[in-house]
This record gives structure tokens, sequence and C-alpha cells, in this order.
């Protein structure tokens, strides 16, 4: 399958959609024009609800009679039994009240704490992007300056909002400074790969697809024709295969790969791949020679234990679930690690469709620190927003992209990789019109 046939393919998408909507085709012609890819995780972090503990004080303080005429003139011994019950009495009730009381306040304050935690549904209600893109690099045409693109797969965001992006037809990783410009142009620095120069070599890179940046701008980069994922060590010029083949060697049992879409790295440096010519999701332990199968049955298919190529991955360590971006199914799928089957998430399964709730080809994939998901659509040329509500999402609500293939301000060609920076600003790789599009959030 080579990169001009890829390319020819892609770039005559749009003629081809009605066709490649019927299922008989199958994987390996859909396969065959997979060519913009999915994106690699940005900031996940987790809500945590605060719970308020009332521990009322008790008072120790002993009370003191005054002394009055009346009083000084009967000894306490000489108190009747009445006057004790009634005043036994008197200090119960009291105790009942002060009791009550304390109940009442921490229920109280409890409902008050909960007010204060907003929930995820009206904070997804407020939140919403300017339709208006901004170009951060590329003009529409696919070249190899360093303030061009030619089909870019992917878009990252690191920690200090650096931006990275897989320029997959140039075979190159380029990093953005966002707060330097020439005369308002951004231009990239090649950080990995040689600028047209595909090769199996530790400095070279062949179609690269899906990039993910630790905490200490290391690239970890899913080279997909190479069928292999090299771990490129900040300011090195020079990469190591980390999963797969050394060598660029296709293969379908654990120490090998085949094309490979996204890359995830927890904080363990466990690697997370999406190899999705196998219809799998293999986890490389940091320093292990083979992977360990964690999602699929290593054969493409629709059923609730297979995959059927998938692309983008997000990976929740806490709860061991892994996010999935079902490509041909036209689903995403949550998957807990350790089970046999996955979960359809949004979308039907094998089944296509331009509604709020339907998917045609969906690519990219995050999810916000409130557990909304955001997903790429490729062919529908949109990203949509799912907010979660409670345990199920909303129907889709599009964010970016009018559904027509086009170059302009407000409009997508296959967007693949989405991401956001620390503002929730949205990243989009712009794959057919060779450009990265920022959306920027309104606050």
């Amino acid at each position: 399958m080579s990169s001009s046939f890829l390319e020819k393919e892609f770039l005559n998408q749009i003629d081809k959609e009605n066709q490649l909507n019927d299922k008989s085709k199958g994987i390996n012609t859909i396969q065959s024009m997979l060519d913009p890819r999915f994106h690699s995780i940005i900031n996940r972090s987790k809500l945590f609800s605060k719970t308020n503990q009332i521990h009322p004080k008790q008072n120790s303080k002993s009370s003191n009679i005054n002394s009055n005429p009346i009083t000084n003139s009967i000894s306490k011994n000489a108190l009747s039994s009445t006057c004790k019950g009634r005043l036994q009495g008197l200090l119960i009730g009291l105790g009942m009240a002060v009791i009550t009381l304390a109940i009442l306040l921490a229920v109280f304050l409890t409902r008050s704490s909960s007010t204060t935690t907003t929930s995820t549904t009206s904070t997804c209600n407020t939140l919403s992007w300017n339709s208006t893109g901004i170009t951060i690099i590329g003009n529409g045409s696919n070249g190899s300056s360093l303030n061009q693109l030619n089909n870019p797969g992917d878009v990252f965001i690191g920690n200090d909002d650096t931006i990275y992006i897989a320029d997959t037809d140039n075979h190159r990783i380029l990093s953005i400074n966002i707060s330097s410009t020439n005369n308002g142009t951004y231009y990239g620095n090649v950080i990995a790969g040689i600028t047209n120069t595909p090769g199996t070599s530790s400095q070279t890179l062949r179609y690269p697809k899906g990039i993910y940046v630790d905490s200490d701008k290391n690239l970890y980069i899913a080279d997909t024709f190479n069928y292999r994922v090299q771990f490129w060590r900040y300011g090195s010029s020079n990469g190591s295969t980390v999963a797969g083949n050394a060598n660029g060697t296709f293969g379908t049992t654990l120490d090998k790969l085949g094309y490979t879409y996204a890359v995830y790295v927890d904080q363990s440096k466990n690697i997370y791949v999406s190899d999705t010519e196998n219809g799998r999701i293999i986890q490389w332990i940091s320093g292990n020679s083979s992977g360990i199968l964690v999602t699929g049955n290593a054969s493409s298919g629709f059923s609730s234990n297979q995959l059927a190529l998938p692309v983008d991955i997000i990976v929740d360590s806490q709860n061991q679930i892994i996010y999935i971006a079902n490509f041909n199914a036209h689903t995403i799928v949550s998957w807990t690690i350790g089970k046999t089957a996955g979960t359809i998430l949004l979308g039907t399964n094998s089944t296509t469709g331009n509604s709020p709730s339907l998917f045609q080809y969906p690519f990219g994939l995050i999810r916000d620190t409130y557990g909304n998901l955001y997903v790429s659509d490729l062919f529908n040329h949109r990203v949509q927003m799912f907010c979660l509500n409670g345990t199920s999402f909303s129907s889709g609500k599009v964010i970016a992209g009018t559904g027509i293939s086009r170059f302009s301000s407000i409009d997508l060609s296959f967007p693949s990789g989405i991401a956001f920076d620390s503002q929730m600003n949205l990243y989009v790789a712009d794959s057919g019109n060779h450009r990265i599009q920022k959306f920027s959030r309104i606050q």
C-alpha cells in the first residue's frame, strides 16, 4: 500500500463517501483509505467532590446556681424528688434540642456543599467555542516548508501549551511555540524525522500518524508505516523503538505491530498502542520486548469482543478504562482492562449517518476534566461534543465544522487529531486542508 495511493484516495474522498457506506466493501477497502488519524490525549484530570463532615462540639462547662434569699434558706439535700425530676427533665430536653440542632445544621451544610459542586450537565451547557477557526499553520495546499503541512495526522498540546504536529506525509514531527510568530506567521521546528525522507533508520520516520508528549517533553511517535512506536528523547536527533520491530517489520504476534495510529503513555511509562490493522490495543510495559493484549481479540470485527480498525485511544488509568474510536464500526467504545468485551458508548454499530447521534468514521478522541467526550467525525467533516449526564452521554453538539468539506474559516476537511490547550481552546488537525485550526473557547 503505497503512500501515493493513500494520498490519491484520501484527496478523492468527497466523491467516494457514498460508496464507502456500502458495508460489503469490508475492512480492507476502508483500511486502504485510512490516511488521516486521531488524537493523543491531553490533560486528563479527575473530578473530585468534597464532602463536609460536621463534628458537633460538646460543651462541658458546668452551670452554677446563683444564690438568692429563697435558695439560701433551703439545703441542697432538701430538694424534693419532684424538683429533682423536673430539673432532670429540663436537662434532657435541652440535650435533645442541642442534638437536633446539630443534625439539622449538618444536613444544611452538607446540602450547601453539594450545591456548590457544579454538575457535569450544567457545566457542559456553559461550554462553547467560536465557530470561526484561526489558522495556526498551513495554507490549504500541501507543502514542506516550515510554515506548511502535508496531510497532518495528529496534534498534541503540551503542558506548557507547545503545539506538536504529526506532519504525516512530510515524515516529520513539528513543534510550535504559540507565543512566537514571525510577522504573524507561525513556523514549525522539526524535532523528529527528516523532511521528505521516509525510512526505517533511528533518525527517520515513515508516515507518522500519532504522537504523545510526556511531562519531560519526550516524544512517543506512532511510526505508522514502519509498524513501530519510536521514543524520541527531548533534544535528541534520533529515536529508539519502544514497541514493535525496530526494523519496520509487520507482524501479528505480540512483539510486532501492524499499521499503528495512536499511542498513549500512562504515569508509569507503560505504552498503549492502537494496533489498527490487527484490530487490537496492545500495552507495552516499560522495558519489555513484547506487548500484552488488552482489548480486542486480534481479529477485526463487529462483535462486542472485537474492534474494527481502532484508531484513537484515551486511557483512564485510575478506573482502568480505555476509550476507543472504533473507526470502521462508527462507534466510540469503552473497554475495561481485564474484560473480554467492550461497551458502545456513542454511535450505532455498523451504522453511518450525519445525525447528532451517529458518526461516519470517527477518528480523533479527547475527554475533558468533566468527563465529556469530543470526537472528530472524519467523513462528516465536523467535531462533536458529547456531554456526560450521569453514566450516559447526550447526543452530539457540533463545535467545529459545518459538515461540508471545504477550505474556509468555518469549515473542515477530514478532521483527524484534536486537542485542548490549558484554556480549553480546541485545536484540529484539518488534514484535507493541510493546516492546524484553532477554535477559541468562549469564556
